[in-house]
């Protein structure tokens, strides 16, 4: 009897730790992710071409490729000036920095959703969520 009980809680003790694991995995994963493994959605880089439209291509060209008053974004010369930054830099240069005719008016969704569309300009994959509207939480993505 003292055995079964002992196995019982064992069991118990073993399944608690499997079901366990996985959730802290997935935790540390989501946190160190890479820009290649799909981490804005879609539909945000759609949402986000409509907003640089709106109030980017003025300065940096149809499409963000660039022109005489901005730079490409996501362009390769790009990744070079951007690689080993953040994206919660690029993030917060475009929220309180951006577009030049009217800083810091680009709310934070909005931002984040530019930062998506530059990210799919880049050939970054998409993934099945959004980038989240939160410059500390981007801050742990490198640009590569």
């Amino acid at each position: 009897m003292l055995i079964s009980r002992y196995t019982a809680l064992v069991s118990v003790g073993a399944l608690a730790l499997a079901l366990a694991l996985p959730a802290a995995t997935r935790t540390v994963r989501a946190q160190g992710k890479t820009l290649l493994e799909g981490i804005y959605s879609e539909a945000q880089s759609t949402r986000g071409a409509t907003a640089a439209t709106a109030s980017c291509t003025v300065c940096h060209g149809d499409q963000l490729k660039g022109s005489d008053m901005g730079p490409g974004m996501g362009t390769a010369e790009w990744k070079k000036a951007w690689a080993g930054r953040s994206l919660g830099e690029l993030f917060d240069k475009i929220k309180t920095t951006m577009p030049a005719n009217d800083p810091g008016s680009l709310n934070a969704a909005a931002t984040a959703d530019l930062v998506a569309y530059i990210l799919k300009l880049g050939g970054y994959p998409a993934g099945s969520s959004d980038l989240p509207a939160d410059q500390a939480a981007l801050g742990a993505v490198k640009i590569q």
